[in-house]
């Protein structure tokens, strides 16, 4: 039978041990709970963000998914511990928080028209990828030397004189308000043209579309749980009786 000063200092060992293990707790394993919290948080914002980037964006390949990054929580000075998430392609930073692009050359910037990614010219704004045979660094504009008075003459001469030389090929034209690279298909006076590629703008404007900031919108509320089951998990190593 266990007398009463027995039990007592049975008890009296188990809450010594209890408080060392709550100062252990609060000295050594907070750190480690941040870490753990703050790099969940990094990982599931990542996964956030590929997903709204997937949904919002016409993607060409998997790139602009793999830039997508998180880096880990380093040291264990909670003041300075922090993790990471972004891109690292410029684009995405432009994507983000908006942006002027500008053209390098005497012609305007190409953009690409619903006919370079085989949709109809009636799909406003383009939705599918460009074509690889129509992207701008696959296209080979023909040569063409031709006599001309004025710009409409020095147009219609160019469009026949590339068609001669076969259905199909490509030419940039300086038509006056849609200045463009066009395929020209056909031959003669029967020769029809489609803008691929429109130069007729020096300066665009990137429309701000941020993926990053409602990915971590998304994220926040779920702060408190990361951090509860990151305790959880730790408490249950530390509180071993």
């Amino acid at each position: 039978m266990v007398s009463p000063a027995q039990t007592w200092g049975m008890q009296g060992k188990t809450l010594l041990k209890l408080g060392k293990a709550i100062e252990d707790f609060a000295e050594k394993q907070y750190p480690i709970v941040n870490g753990i919290a703050l790099n969940r948080a990094a990982f599931e914002t990542q996964k956030e963000y590929r997903k709204i980037v997937e949904r919002r964006f016409t993607l060409r390949n998997k790139r602009t998914i793999k830039s997508i990054q998180f880096n880990k929580v380093q040291g264990l000075n909670p003041k300075t511990q922090e993790s990471s998430v972004g891109s690292t392609m410029e684009y995405m930073a432009k994507q983000e928080f908006g942006d002027t692009k500008k053209s390098k050359g005497k012609k305007g910037i190409a953009i690409p028209t619903t006919t370079a990614s085989s949709e109809s010219l009636s799909a406003k704004p383009r939705k599918k990828t460009v074509s690889r045979p129509r992207r701008r660094g696959s296209i080979r504009l023909t040569k063409a030397s031709v006599k001309s008075f004025n710009r409409k003459h020095h147009i219609i001469a160019t469009i026949r004189a590339v068609a001669a030389k076969g259905s199909g090929n490509f030419a940039y034209l300086p038509i006056q308000g849609a200045k463009g690279i066009y395929r020209i298909i056909g031959k003669g006076i029967k020769a029809k043209i489609k803008m691929i590629y429109s130069l007729s703008k020096k300066t665009i404007p990137i429309k701000k579309q941020p993926s990053l900031t409602p990915a971590i919108n998304n994220i926040i509320p779920k702060m408190p749980r990361f951090y509860i089951e990151a305790a959880e998990k730790r408490m249950k190593k530390s509180f071993k009786f």
